[in-house]
This record gives C-alpha cells, sequence and structure tokens, in this order.
C-alpha cells in the first residue's frame, strides 16, 4: 500500500517488483530449491539385538580373562548393603550401630548367594568356545538371573535398613546398578585399512 486516493476514496497499491528475488545477487548462481537425502549404515549386528547377543552370542563364541570377566560382572552384580556400609565414611551417611549391623548381616548373606554364581559365570565365560559345554548360554541366563533376583534382594534390605536421605547419598552405580545387556566386558575389535 502506497498511499490513500481521497477523491477515489480508496487505497493505492504498487507491486514489489523484488518480490521472490534473492537480497543482492539477484538469484545468479543460486538455486531456489534443494532436495537433501541422508542415510545410515550400520555394520555389524543389529543393535537391537547386541544385549541379547552378548549374552548368548558371547558365551558361544568368545573367551574371555577371568580378570576381565569379574571386573565386569562386579559392577553388573552390586552387593548394595556391602557398598553402604564401605560408604559410610566417604559418603557421610552416618549409618548408627544397629543400621551396621543388619546391613552387614545382609551383605554377608547376599555374598555367601552370589560368590557361588559369579565363580561359575566367570569360569564358563573364560573358558575356550571349543570347550564349553553345549548348554553353556542357557547356564549362563540362569545364573545371571539367579545373580540378579539376589542383587535385587539385597537393595530391598538395604533400602529397608537406610532412610531416605541416606539412600539418596549412595552413587547411582550402587541404588541404580546395570540391568540387561552383556555380561561379558566389552572387546576391542581391530579392523586392517588397506
Amino acid at each position: 500500500m502506497r498511499g490513500f486516493d481521497p477523491v477515489a476514496g480508496a487505497f493505492r497499491y504498487d507491486v514489489n517488483s523484488a518480490f521472490g528475488r534473492v537480497a543482492g545477487t539477484r538469484g545468479i548462481g543460486r538455486t531456489g530449491f534443494a532436495l537433501v537425502l541422508q542415510g545410515r549404515l550400520a555394520l555389524g549386528p543389529d543393535p537391537a539385538f547386541a544385549p541379547l547377543a552378548g549374552l548368548i552370542g558371547g558365551v558361544r563364541q568368545t573367551a574371555y580373562s577371568p580378570e576381565s570377566v569379574r571386573p565386569a560382572l562386579a559392577g553388573r552384580f552390586v552387593n548394595v548393603p556391602a557398598e553402604a556400609l564401605s560408604l559410610n565414611g566417604p559418603r557421610g551417611l552416618g549409618l548408627t550401630p544397629g543400621q551396621a549391623l543388619r546391613l552387614e548381616a545382609a551383605a554377608d548373606t547376599l555374598r555367601a548367594g552370589l560368590a557361588p554364581a559369579l565363580d561359575s559365570l566367570v569360569s564358563i565365560l573364560a573358558t575356550e568356545p571349543q570347550r564349553r559345554a553345549p548348554d553353556a548360554a542357557a547356564t549362563v541366563q540362569r545364573l545371571g538371573e539367579r545373580a540378579q533376583a539376589l542383587v535385587d534382594r539385597g537393595m530391598e534390605l538395604a533400602r529397608e535398613v537406610l532412610t531416605p536421605a541416606q539412600w539418596r547419598r549412595l552413587p547411582p552405580a550402587v541404588t541404580q546398578p546395570q540391568r540387561g545387556g552383556p555380561l561379558t566386558p566389552a572387546q576391542r575389535i581391530e579392523v586392517p585399512i588397506g
């Protein structure tokens, strides 16, 4: 709109001659429309099946050293009452003597159940694939489930003993131990190039 014509009683309009042009270059050498296609290519196994493949395939195909399996299992199957006791000073939990006794009893009970399961897991996973029992994958799964049930029970016991404030002071690795995924440590794979 450029103004108003009082005689005609109408507004005056002009067409913008630069409408639709790129400022400065007048559109020379520029594309007015672009279409971009993107894609992804995943090499190797499907990530959705990685936990199952790590649990079963790892048992079937790869031997691990006991030194690499134990830390992976320890991070997965946490003795929560024992960890709470060990973190009493560093985390300032302020456990009462009664709480400490109850946690110690729970930790001992959990340790007695976890140790044989973890030792069995280590011995299976550290065996060469050719020498493993045919039902090794099923045994690993059963032992993993048994160990996870013990960890869950230990967590329940620790929550019963600790106050909510004390529970919040524990690190996530203790209060939310890893669930699911492979029981074995990650392996480094080297691919020769060229």
